[in-house]
């Protein structure tokens, strides 16, 4: 089921990235959302999809396949654990992951604080809530605060964080 269109344009204007600058999805899983968010970028906005499950990784490179040329230029896979990231720090605009994706308990703190590592200062950290009933939206806003991101808010669906300057 693809991702809402409102949702993806909100996770896109939350980030504000400009092209040269790269956007981490971690966990990307089968890659459906950063390829609706690499289709929502502007052109030349690199989308780096991680995930630790190397099928999930097949899959999104096989979804490439069928995209534009244009598009497929822009997204990468790679093959890691969000918790233990292969990415200098810094080296990422900004970052998407999802709540319902997120280890438990202090795991989740380590992910995000790995993923928040990889974004440059300023850069945001934006936590797409898939499904309310089954995430505690709270606790995700909590965990970005204990990760030092600043700014932290909740909107329709996503909790996010600025990395600071």
């Amino acid at each position: 089921m693809p991702d809402p269109p409102a949702l993806i344009q909100a996770i896109v204007g939350r980030l504000d990235l400009v092209p040269g600058e790269v956007l981490l999805v971690a966990p990307s899983a089968d890659g459906r959302l950063a390829i609706a968010l690499a289709t929502a970028l502007p052109r030349g906005v690199r989308v780096l999809g991680v995930d630790a499950d190397t099928e999930a990784i097949g899959r999104a490179r096989a979804a490439t396949a069928s995209l534009s040329a244009e598009i497929a230029r822009d997204l990468a896979w790679r093959v890691a654990s969000p918790g233990a990231l292969t990415l200098a720090s810094g080296s990422c605009g900004g970052a998407v992951t999802e709540a319902p994706r997120l280890p438990d308990g202090e795991h989740a703190d380590a992910a995000i604080r790995e993923v928040a590592r990889t974004v440059l200062p300023g850069g945001w950290v934006v936590v797409v809530i898939r499904d309310p009933d089954l995430v505690d939206v709270a606790t995700v806003r909590d965990r970005l605060v204990r990760c030092n991101l600043r700014e932290v808010g909740v909107g329709d669906d996503l909790v996010s964080g600025r990395k600071a300057l």
